[in-house]
């Protein structure tokens, strides 16, 4: 198992080659007439890019790329339920804490699944 204590967080160049290799998403669905939505895809995906990029010290084992499909698969409701409207312009501070909030949740669940699978307790990962 991977050291989580190595993680590396994405800085602002990631950041934004995240939205650039997530902008597909959004392409997408304009071309489907629903950029609301697209808008709502893109940033689901620039999340999970960037949950890869902090974990990919993770990439070798099995479980985060199935952890990873499972949040991939969490997102679809997400981009069906709640699309972006575009009845007016969001700013990406309005934006932005949805987005750090999903980041949290994955974030959190991989490192306990990671913490788990190694056989610790969060007792144990205190000390």
């Amino acid at each position: 198992m991977a050291n989580l204590n190595v993680v590396q967080f994405p800085d602002a160049k990631w950041g934004g080659l995240a939205a650039l290799y997530s902008l597909p998403m959004l392409i997408l669905f304009a071309c489907f007439g629903d950029i609301g939505r697209g808008f709502t895809a893109w940033i689901c995906t620039a999340i999970i890019i960037g949950v890869v990029k902090t974990y990919w010290i993770l990439r070798k084992d099995t479980w985060f790329w199935l952890t990873m499909a499972i949040f991939a698969g969490l997102q679809v409701p997400l981009v069906i339920f709640f699309p972006v409207p575009m009845t007016r312009n969001f700013t990406v501070w309005e934006l932005l804490p949805v987005a750090v909030l999903d980041f949290c949740i994955m974030s959190g669940c991989i490192a306990w699944i990671d913490r788990v699978l190694k056989g610790g307790s969060s007792a144990d990962s205190a000390h």
